[in-house]
């Protein structure tokens, strides 16, 4: 079972601090236009129960052209520091639109 939660909080009391705690980032154009971006940001680990439990925050943004990836990695390191850091998580794979979060 893949547990996906999007409250934080919720995430920290369910995980267990005994196994190791890793996080992905994801970003891909949400309009025809390409002008929204949509970032998705992963937290994966194993619940006390046995389980993997996700954590799950995203961001739209509007960029073009070379502020996409700009904006897109300052989001990112945004997250983070806010919810990957705390936890001593692992970094993963940093993916764009053209690829899925299960490879390209």
């Amino acid at each position: 079972m893949i547990e996906v939660v999007y409250s934080f909080e919720e995430f920290k009391q369910k995980i267990s601090m005994d196994m190791p705690v890793h996080h992905v980032g994801l970003y891909q154009a949400v309009d025809k236009l390409g002008l929204l971006h949509r970032l998705t940001f992963r937290v994966y680990g194993v619940s006390q129960k046995g389980h993997i439990i996700v954590f799950e925050a995203k961001k739209v943004f509007e960029a073009v052209g070379k502020e996409v990836s700009e904006k897109g990695s300052q989001i990112y390191q945004e997250f983070v520091q806010q919810y990957a850091k705390p936890l001593g998580s692992t970094e993963g794979r940093w993916l764009t639109g053209r690829c899925g979060l299960n490879g390209c």
